[in-house]
């Protein structure tokens, strides 16, 4: 009889259900992670603000490592890839300027030749002068003057170029995941053809297919999905700031 009577409360037990106030719990427990799990979702599949968290901090990590490193760092459209993809550069050289001009015509048996400036040239690089095709080694520098190690070869005209051959090489540090933005991402710079190089201060120096531009970089990122913006500013001292556009 005892053993009927505990097969006959189990199988209650068993068909009883949930209660109304389990049912309550339950459903609160659901609502509550829904509330949790939206922000995370919508986080997890926004490009723009992945892309623009990336960005930003690829431009931090350039410029500390031009800072910890003394070399100067570059970053620029990948020509591959340009829409939504950086190249990141390291120079050899401390500054962002590898290159001078001379400032009187040369001859081809002169060994020094006077420049506008012997900023980010040091004794012991290789230099191209001109349209001379010739390497020729740097062995004295001073504020005016670069010495080479044997006669220049060509005659060269006042203003003609002086630069380092191979001065900028690839920064492996950086994977193409860490350059690459979402693909549904496409940038824009102003100036357009746009090279933003931190010196060894840290300080940002934009150039474009002309030269030196003597202002801030903007970097404008849009959604091509549904047409969200964000608008980056790198400033001359190195700071970023970020907007997102309405």
């Amino acid at each position: 009889m005892k053993q009927k009577c505990l097969q006959l409360l189990k199988l209650e037990q068993e068909n009883r259900g949930y209660t109304l106030l389990e049912t309550l719990a339950t459903v609160s427990i659901i609502g509550i992670l829904a509330i949790i799990a939206g922000p995370i979702k919508s986080w997890v599949e926004n490009p723009l603000a992945n892309g623009t968290n990336q960005t930003v901090a690829v431009l931090n990590l350039i410029r500390m490592r031009a800072i910890s490193t003394t070399s100067a760092y570059r970053i620029k459209p990948d020509p591959l890839v340009s829409t939504h993809k950086f190249k990141v550069e390291i120079a050899r050289t401390r500054g962002c300027e590898s290159s001078t001009k001379l400032t009187t015509d040369a001859t081809s048996t002169d060994q020094e030749l006077t420049v506008a400036s012997t900023e980010g040239l040091v004794v012991g690089d290789s230099i191209i002068v001109g349209n001379d095709r010739e390497n020729n080694e740097i062995i004295a520098t001073n504020s005016s003057t670069i010495t080479l190690g044997e006669s220049l070869g060509t005659s060269q005209e006042e203003n003609a170029t002086v630069e380092l051959i191979n001065n900028w090489l690839n920064d492996m540090n950086f994977t193409e995941e860490e350059l690459t933005l979402p693909e549904e991402l496409t940038i824009n710079g102003n100036p357009t053809d746009w090279t933003l190089c931190f010196d060894s201060r840290g300080h940002a120096n934009l150039y474009d297919a002309s030269g030196v531009v003597n202002r801030n970089l903007t970097l404008t990122l849009t959604n091509t999905f549904n047409e969200t913006q964000s608008k980056i500013t790198i400033f001359r001292g190195g700071a970023v700031n970020v907007e997102y556009l309405d």
